[in-house]
């Protein structure tokens, strides 16, 4: 790979541990709503279940564009609520979803990690997320000021989803940089791999839980590496 001028992330499950933040917010607004309306006979553990098969079926949707964000995220409410047959404001519900969604659970290292790199290259970001979740959830893991507001680019600022390459063309030009000039980093293979190959950006697959690789690929395992791996083969870090 040429030395990057600039660095480009994913957020989710790349920036923080969207996998363990999710779980900590959901599953006890799931078991509350068990209690409240005396649906004892129904385990929490399969109530759960069906809740994230209906939250991925929605967000399929959604990532590809055919959902918007907001209307898919009242609307897996709605969807629980129907199938435990019981009344459900799914207004107040996302809301206080979102709240505790904001107690991020960050990555190992990556507040040590970002502000290094932050040093030497401009940064930025691309992710399916909304915009104002994007810019609440950098603020919540303390690294909002590393990625100037520009250069974070969302699925809805920029009318196109990953892996779709104009996302990350946008990205691109944010940063003024060429697409072989960036380096991508991303948890998902199907988006973030396959989308930044498609935009010809070279690109290091975050793989934290050592999921098989499709192809040859550099991997990244822990973000912590992340200094030492640009120092051995690209350019040196100050």
């Amino acid at each position: 790979m040429s030395r990057p001028k600039a660095i480009l992330f994913d957020l989710d499950n790349t920036l923080y541990d969207f996998t363990a933040t999710w779980t900590q917010a959901t599953y006890p607004l799931v078991q509350e709503l068990i209690e409240a309306h005396h649906k004892e006979e129904i385990p929490v553990p399969e109530l759960w279940g069906i809740f994230e098969r209906i939250n991925r079926v929605i967000f399929s949707h959604v990532d590809h564009g055919h959902l918007p964000g907001r209307l898919g995220r009242q609307l897996r409410w709605e969807l629980l609520g129907a199938v435990l047959n019981i009344p459900i404001d799914p207004h107040e519900m996302n809301s206080r979803h979102l709240d505790a969604m904001m107690f991020c659970i960050p990555f190992e290292e990556t507040s040590l990690v970002i502000p290094t790199l932050a040093q030497s290259y401009p940064l930025g970001i691309v992710t399916n997320g909304p915009e104002d979740l994007l810019n609440r959830r950098l603020t919540a893991i303390g690294l909002d000021s590393y990625f100037p507001a520009q250069c974070r680019i969302s699925a809805e600022r920029a009318g196109f989803f990953k892996p779709h390459p104009e996302i990350f063309q946008k990205a691109l030009t944010a940063l003024g940089v060429a697409p072989q000039d960036a380096l991508y980093i991303g948890d998902s293979w199907e988006y973030d791999v396959l989308g930044a190959y498609n935009a010809h950006i070279p690109c290091l697959w975050f793989n934290p839980y050592h999921r098989p690789c499709p192809t040859p690929q550099m991997v990244l395992q822990e973000i912590h590496t992340l200094s030492d791996l640009l120092h051995s083969q690209w350019i040196p870090l100050p």
